[in-house]
């Protein structure tokens, strides 16, 4: 019976991994903080949501993620734009060190499309494309950038 039951578990954390729906645990350390959530209203009701999340750091290093997730007017999650950076800071400047993008569909009639990531100065940005199918016949698309900017400090927004 005790081996089931660990066969049972085993298989189901590989299954919610595999379906994405942990995250990697790194990305909820007990030092890690979610430090915003900004919503940003469409006209037809949908709407992009911006959370921030800073990553551990060493004096002079930070890490952060910002995510733009777009969601359709019921509140479902639709897609989503991310960038992760790492920064570098000494109290009279800061400089972004990488950027990296992602990007990922939630739903069948939405493709991510084309991503992006760049940097200058103090800021990483990610851009992603995204199309919209209906009955696999593409209908249109939108393109989301999210930017994340550390200060001389090394606070991130």
């Amino acid at each position: 019976m005790k081996k089931n039951i660990i066969k049972s578990s085993a298989v189901l954390l590989t299954s919610l991994f595999c379906l994405n729906l942990f995250q990697p645990l790194t990305t909820y350390a007990a030092s890690d903080k979610a430090q915003d959530i900004v919503k940003e209203y469409l006209e037809d009701g949908s709407y992009f949501e911006t959370t921030l999340l800073t990553l551990n750091t060493r004096s002079t290093l930070r890490g952060a993620v910002k995510r733009t997730t777009y969601y359709n007017k019921a509140g479902d999650p639709i897609w989503h734009v991310e960038v992760t950076a790492n920064f570098t800071f000494d109290g009279s400047s800061a400089k972004c060190t990488s950027a990296t993008a992602s990007a990922k569909s939630y739903v069948s009639n939405w493709k991510i499309l084309d991503t992006a990531s760049s940097r200058s100065g103090n800021s990483g940005t990610a851009t992603a494309l995204a199309g919209s199918y209906v009955n696999g016949v593409f209908v249109g698309s939108m393109t989301e950038s999210v930017t994340i900017y550390c200060d001389k400090n090394g606070k991130v927004s």
